[in-house]
């Protein structure tokens, strides 16, 4: 079994386990039109406590880039996540069709309460799908009636909600 599958198997069981902890899931994505397909730039999946209501944005779509938050049922994040190590799964965010190819998990490091890139309150473990980049221009992104971003690392601070770089610190 390929460390990719692991991680897969690791991460449904721990969701798994705590099913009853958790009533929904947050999923913020920056998307990004790439050729005729939509690419994954960064998606943050954060579990919400069953005792939490969360009321999502609105999609904030600037033509070849779009900003999603929507709340998922725990089954959607399981599909979400069997993602084939290398190869090719499209998966709806927000009613985009998002194509992740050549990618591959890994277990980027544990935090504890008030650590890490996250804006959260609880110990957090932080799984990372990479593969491709899907570069995108540093210029800002701008449309009418919709918030201005000077460039994608605010897109990421503000909207997406990281923070910082996740680095690994052994």
């Amino acid at each position: 079994m390929s460390n990719h599958q692991k991680i897969i198997d690791e991460i449904t069981k721990k969701i798994s386990k705590r099913e009853s902890m958790y009533g929904s899931f947050l999923v913020k994505s920056f998307i990004h039109k790439h050729k005729p397909s939509w690419k994954n730039i960064v998606t943050k999946i954060i579990p919400l406590s069953s005792l939490d209501t969360y009321e999502q944005q609105e999609k904030l779509d600037y033509g070849d880039v779009a900003l999603v938050e929507e709340v998922v049922s725990l089954s959607d994040v399981l599909k979400m996540i069997e993602v084939p190590e290398k190869s090719s799964k499209t998966i709806v965010i927000g009613g985009y069709e998002v194509e992740f190819e050549n990618e591959y998990w890994n277990k980027v490091y544990t935090y504890d309460v008030g650590e890490g890139p996250f804006d959260v309150d609880w110990h957090c473990e932080v799984y990372r799908l990479g593969g491709p980049t899907w570069g995108i221009a540093h210029e800002p992104l701008v449309a009418v009636d919709l918030p201005v971003f000077p460039d994608r690392r605010k897109v990421i601070k503000d909207f997406v909600g990281i923070e910082k770089p996740i680095r690994l610190k052994l």
